[in-house]
């Protein structure tokens, strides 16, 4: 794997397009259960995603912001939507109208989440973290990320 691939822009990078996957197979399935398992993996890889760059990503980009004096908060509702529809949509029947409404929730308020670290976040960290940096974080959120369920 080369340094690309290994840095936390490819591994999240990599992320992103899994779960971009599992929500266009979910969209395209009819078959109650298979919506429930389809939904139930891809909860677990959002979820994953969310508290590998809770503990590894942010961290780095908030001591970044501080140290070039700028404003260290970052917003955190994008998270936090997401987790509620995921509570949500464990609720409800695979077979309900009202799934189909939280999974189109759930793919706008993804889709906006990775087009803001996509656009933003990334590169703004590929220019203000060094290649070593990356890969550190990137090794530590693949490692995270292949101990979780």
């Amino acid at each position: 794997m080369d340094s690309g691939e290994r840095s936390v822009i490819g591994v999240l990078n990599r992320d992103h397009r899994r779960i971009a996957g599992l929500l266009q197979k979910l969209c395209a399935v009819r078959d109650a259960g298979e919506r429930r398992r389809l939904a139930e993996e891809m909860t677990g890889e959002l979820i994953r995603h969310a508290e590998a760059e809770d503990l590894f990503l942010y961290p780095v980009v908030r001591a970044i912001v501080l140290d070039r004096g700028a404003d260290g908060t970052l917003e955190t509702n994008a998270h936090e939507q997401i987790n509620r529809l995921l509570a949500e949509l464990a609720q409800i029947e695979a077979s309900s109208c009202r799934f189909d409404v939280l999974i189109t929730k759930l793919i706008c308020a993804v889709r906006n989440e990775v087009r803001h670290e996509e656009v933003e976040v990334f590169p703004w960290l590929a220019c203000c973290a060094g290649e070593q940096t990356l890969i550190a974080i990137g090794d530590q959120v693949q490692a995270f990320q292949d101990t979780r369920p």
